[in-house]
């Protein structure tokens, strides 16, 4: 039975509303504030409950506000993900008749609703969830807009993740008192990301000739030395993926070093010998300045020498030339300096290392996504975005000073995060947890929330993984910054199944 408590009471049924499309122009806007479960396991609640608001937008009073919850088939494709959460609302089949939000709603006005409906039943209404799965739900607006008909006027959806169904013991007769457990043999593969990084140390200027190259300072030396910040860092990646810790290479699939194209010229610079200015100011870095010997020569030898072995039997990705302020390169509007910064790291890290590194993806370095940054990386077909769990952009507003923008991502790349807490959860889920999300039209643009990055092999055995990305494409609420992300070449891959 679907139950709705909202700032105005009655229930009545309404027509079925047409598989069409939302009016064009727009009267009313849902938005889906919360769902509980939002994930589904084997102890949760076996009823669905979806709270959200009706807010009319429009130019004119809309009467018989009316809301029901709707459901399609689980997800198991990119293709049927597409479907599933494009403009088309063919696929969807009500799960009770529609229920009265507002008797009517004045411009600017809006009634909030709660919508529940149990996740399988043979003897009421329901989801028609019986397996584990990914399955869209669709919250489907209709109302009379004055000087009109009735009609849909708007509908938001989002994924259901069902780890496991739970077991609905008032529905006995049915069989459905027993828990539908999830399937745990093939869990979903995760990549985690090592970075190897530092502040940039080159001096300004480039020597030629027989110059040794000039450093800004002799830290270096003691990073790369043993027990230093990245000698340890290092360290720790080889004895993860040694024979002796990691027999069946586990941990070697899963792993993928995040290096810093700048580190590796600077450490590699210092193989042939280098000299360190003798004045922390910025005038004394010039050329010609005085300067003393680099005592990290055999340091810096040893350590690229011990990644290079590394790197050839691990995944491999470049970061962001000396970890580069997306936002300033493309205020500079230098084509040659985003280049550098984004295309051509992996080609630095490819020569240096002697490998062939992860391509097309860009992971995001600390600081926040700019309508900038985001301009910058679109201009790179197929450039993929990854960022922590935990980023976040501010509001929606870019203000003159350029301030942080949650800016729409146009097709051609995206920003999935991930969790080192849902890490450990993911050996039994082989589904990501999506925000709720309100719906879209087929032009608009999408952003994705994902919970994970996963690898694929490729069959060489000295080719780098692929990342692909195991979530849906979606839209959020604007006054709610979420991870971002965008369609790589048109499509989200959905991962069903570990590879084999």
């Amino acid at each position: 039975m679907i139950g709705i408590v909202a700032g105005f009471t009655g229930v009545l049924h309404a027509p079925r509303a047409t598989a069409g499309e939302p009016t064009p122009t727009p009267f009313v806007q849902v938005r889906i504030d919360q769902v509980t479960p939002d994930v589904v396991t084997t102890t949760s609640d076996p009823v669905v409950t979806v709270s959200g608001t009706v807010t009319n937008i429009g130019d004119r009073p809309v009467r018989d506000v009316m809301v029901r919850l709707e459901h399609a088939g689980t997800v198991t494709s990119s293709a049927a993900l597409r479907t599933s959460l494009d403009g088309s609302t063919d696929q969807y089949q009500p799960a009770a008749d529609f229920v009265t939000v507002a008797p009517e709603l004045q411009r600017g006005q809006g009634a909030g609703f709660t919508l529940s409906a149990p996740l399988r039943s043979l003897t009421k209404p329901s989801l028609t969830i019986d397996q584990p799965g990914i399955f869209p739900i669709l919250v489907n607006v209709n109302g009379t807009p004055d000087y009109g008909a009735p009609a849909r006027l708007d509908n938001a959806r989002f994924l259901l993740p069902v780890v496991g169904v739970p077991p609905d013991k008032s529905d006995r007769a049915t069989g459905f008192d027993t828990a539908v457990a999830p399937e745990t043999t093939k869990p979903v593969w995760i990549t985690m990301l090592w970075p190897l990084a530092d502040r940039p140390r080159l001096a300004p200027g480039v020597p030629g000739g027989t110059i040794p190259v000039r450093l800004v300072d002799d830290d270096l030396a003691n990073s790369l030395a043993n027990g230093g910040r990245l000698d340890t860092l290092l360290s720790a990646a080889e004895l993860a993926t040694s024979r002796d810790v990691d027999p069946e290479g586990a941990v070697t699939r899963a792993l993928c070093l995040a290096v810093d194209p700048d580190l590796l010229v600077t450490v590699n610079a210092m193989t042939a010998g280098y000299v360190v200015s003798d004045s922390p100011d910025g005038p004394g870095q010039l050329p010609g300045t005085p300067t003393h010997p680099g005592t990290g020569q055999a340091a810096a030898t040893i350590w690229l020498n011990r990644l290079r072995a590394l790197a050839h039997r691990t995944c491999v990705a470049p970061l962001p030339y000396a970890q580069a302020d997306l936002d300033a390169l493309q205020r500079v509007n230098d084509a040659g300096l985003s280049t550098i910064a984004t295309v051509s790291a992996a080609d630095i890290v490819d020569k240096i290392l002697d490998i062939n590194s992860v391509r097309g993806a860009t992971l995001m370095p600390d600081g926040p996504l700019t309508r900038r940054a985001v301009d910058l990386l679109s201009a790179n077909d197929g450039m993929v975005a990854i960022a922590a769990a935990d980023f976040a952009a501010p509001d929606m507003s870019e203000t003159a000073q350029g301030t942080s923008a949650n800016a729409d991502i146009t097709p051609g790349g995206c920003l999935p995060s991930w969790s080192p807490r849902r890490s450990t959860r993911l050996s039994a889920p082989r589904w990501p947890r999506p925000a709720p999300t309100r719906s879209f039209p087929p032009t608009s643009t999408r952003r994705c929330r994902f919970t994970s990055v996963t690898t694929q092999p490729r069959p060489a055995a000295r080719t780098p993984w692929v990342p692909c990305c195991g979530a849906a494409c979606t839209r959020t609420p604007p006054r709610a910054p979420r991870s971002w992300c965008h369609r790589r070449r048109g499509t989200c891959r959905v991962t069903t199944r570990s590879p084999s």
